[in-house]
């Protein structure tokens, strides 16, 4: 997992000493973990779906990336 940029895992196929063991190893090696609710596809998309509507939300609240006049 230290390659990893982030765990999805559904929670009607693991166990809770599993799921537990799992966020403590990706809280420790910060890795972003999602858990899903079914093993499905659509699960899966709609974890997709937040996590671009979060991802648009961040970079609009920003504003215009900063940049130095100097070098650019």
């Amino acid at each position: 997992m230290p390659g990893a940029d982030m765990v999805v895992f559904p929670v009607d196929c693991v166990d809770h000493d599993s799921m537990n063991m799992l966020k403590r190893v990706c809280e420790r090696g910060h890795i972003a973990w999602h858990p899903l609710r079914t093993a499905s596809v659509a699960s899966f998309i709609e974890l997709i779906g937040r996590l671009n509507a979060d991802a648009q939300t961040n970079t609009q609240s920003r504003g215009a990336p900063r940049f130095c006049l100097r070098h650019g």
